[in-house]
């Protein structure tokens, strides 16, 4: 089976080797950027990406592609749907970038909006049955990239998208990581 990387999954290794200071070019990160900008909005998962590698590389939360991207994470938020009941699949991957997302956009209305959404979902994908051997993670058999990353994946990234709740932005680091 073939996995496959989107460039704004590679964007976000980029980004997060240039947050742990590691030499590159400016001319990658700007070619990234440009391409986030013109391939972004195919999928809410796609734009949360987008918004989350922008934000983190310029921190500019002025130009109109985060607004629009912003009105679209909000307008699909987390939901947790039963697989058996409507046939629909959940993307926890998309709860924890998009929560990041809306973390960096720093919208206080809008990350609460998110973060009430997120909690209600993750809650729902929790296991609570103190009786059951699977009790305290996540299902993972109606995630979209639950069969990949089985059990475990599923219960860390809901733990992922669940911090994002108390995660607060403050900024850029300073240039010497303080």
């Amino acid at each position: 089976t073939a996995i496959f990387i989107s460039p704004n999954r590679l964007f976000m290794a980029l980004n997060t080797a240039k947050l742990g200071n590691m030499k590159m070019p400016d001319s990658a990160i700007e070619m990234a950027l440009t391409w986030i900008e013109t391939n972004s909005g195919t999928s809410p998962e796609d734009t949360a990406i987008a918004m989350w590698c922008r934000l983190a590389m310029r921190h500019d939360r002025n130009e109109p592609f985060l607004t629009d991207g912003a009105k679209l994470l909000t307008a699909n938020l987390p939901a947790y749907h039963e697989a058996a009941e409507k046939g629909a699949s959940n993307n926890y991957f998309y709860w924890f970038i998009g929560g990041l997302a809306m973390t960096y956009y720093d919208d206080r209305n809008l990350k609460t909006y998110w973060d009430n959404a997120c909690a209600k979902a993750v809650l729902s994908a929790y296991n609570a049955n103190k009786d059951s051997c699977l009790f305290g993670s996540c299902n993972s058999t109606i995630d979209k990239w639950g069969k990949q990353g089985g059990r475990v994946y599923a219960t860390a990234i809901n733990v992922l998208a669940s911090m994002c709740a108390y995660t607060d932005y403050f900024g850029p680091a300073s240039e010497d990581g303080k």
